[in-house]
């Protein structure tokens, strides 16, 4: 079963526009890794330092596989210098509601 991730962002201060920017130069890449069915990128109305990231995958492994491949390509480390925090990742099943 398909798995949705949900990832909220906090840009560290002042970062927001650079963040966005880099999201812009990845999630093509995101797209097209195999297992990901879909890849957007939010930003938030009201506080333009927030970021809300919704992906699906075919499985929580092909995430983990995307992952560890942004790991080794050295993107997170990037991200993680644009941010103002850790973020918060959550994994979401389909109730077919």
């Amino acid at each position: 079963m398909a798995v949705k991730i949900v990832i909220d962002l906090q840009a560290a201060s002042g970062k927001g526009d650079e963040l966005a920017e880099m999201f812009r130069a990845v999630v093509p890449g995101t797209r097209t890794f195999a297992g990901c069915s879909e890849c957007s990128v939010f930003r938030n109305q009201d506080d333009a330092e927030q970021f809300s990231i919704i992906e699906t995958f075919s499985t929580r492994e092909a995430y983990q596989a995307y992952l560890d491949w942004r790991v080794a390509e050295g993107t997170m480390e990037k991200l993680g210098a644009l941010l103002g925090g850790a973020p918060a990742t959550r994994f979401f099943d389909d109730t077919g509601a």
